[in-house]
């Protein structure tokens, strides 16, 4: 998805929730210092364990932009992919964009999809609950490893559509279907 200034405006005014995640960044030159790599990975797998999240890369918990050059912007754009295949296992395939806000700061902005499996950063195990990442107890995590296990193993006429339902499908696709059971 693709975010408007609009959009980021309203969101740094509501503040972090299950969805959203400011993260200040610090540099040193053009590389960044902080967020640590461990830190970062732990964020992004634990929206990766609940339903996927926002992160605001440049952002501090306040919801002030710091604003960033371009060549941070690239550097911290690296770090970030980076991190989501090498640190977290199984990786998660992250999406960036680049924002310049209407008084010209850049900011990251990283889309996590929800997995498809749980996962983790060297046995470090969390998932996003409210506006804050929560160490996953051993039941958690094993009820998660079995949902998203049974998803990927179920066939495709089996696994449900999202946002779809009975009212989705087209008349003609159902009406023989009621008409058929009253004539047996």
């Amino acid at each position: 998805m693709t975010y408007s200034n609009e959009e980021i405006t309203r969101r740094l005014q509501l503040g972090e929730d299950s969805a959203w995640e400011c993260t200040q960044v610090d540099f040193a030159g053009d590389r960044p210092r902080s967020p640590r790599r461990d830190d970062l990975a732990d964020e992004i797998a634990a929206f990766a364990n609940a339903d996927g999240g926002t992160l605001l890369c440049g952002v501090t918990d306040d919801g002030e932009v710091q604003g960033m050059t371009r060549d941070q912007l690239a550097a911290l754009d690296a770090f970030v992919v980076e991190i989501s295949s090498d640190t977290i296992h199984p990786p998660v395939r992250v999406r960036t964009q680049h924002l310049q806000r209407p008084g010209g700061e850049l900011l990251l902005i990283v889309e996590v999809p929800p997995g498809d499996s749980p996962h983790e950063r060297s046995g470090h195990r969390y998932i996003r609950v409210g506006g804050s990442k929560r160490r996953m107890t051993g039941d958690e995590w094993l009820r998660l490893a079995q949902r998203r296990g049974q998803a990927r193993f179920r066939s495709f006429d089996e696994q449900t559509v999202p946002d779809t339902g009975f009212n989705t499908l087209h008349q003609s696709l159902w009406r023989p279907l009621l008409s058929a059971e009253g004539a047996a």
